[in-house]
């Protein structure tokens, strides 16, 4: 069964409608992310300019991007994104882990 054919099967048992509804959901989540990842980023410089501790902001960092790497992975299912957001990932679990240990 072809591209088209499930396509035209999931229109037709959906609706496009439903279709229309997942697309903007996703555009609101991704919307929300990006709202989310400009704070974070705003709060990681304004504490590295201040020399404070940044690991904490580093792993809620990397791990937007091994989520996004994740989630394109899951898509396209390009190994690539799955290399990059298990690198992003460890990175995150090691900034993490540095906040653990700095903050003990």
């Amino acid at each position: 069964m072809g591209k088209e054919e499930i396509l035209k099967k999931s229109r037709e048992e959906w609706g496009i409608a439903v279709e229309r509804e997942c697309r903007d959901d996703h555009s609101a989540a991704m919307a929300l992310l990006f709202f989310i990842a400009f704070v974070s980023v705003f709060l990681f410089a304004w504490d590295f300019a201040h020399g404070l501790d940044i690991s904490g902001w580093g792993a809620i960092l990397l791990s937007f991007g091994a989520a996004g790497g994740f989630f394109a992975w899951r898509t396209t299912r390009f190994g690539g994104y799955l290399f990059c957001a298990a690198l992003t990932g460890l990175g995150a679990l090691s900034m993490l882990a540095s906040h653990i240990m700095g903050t003990w």
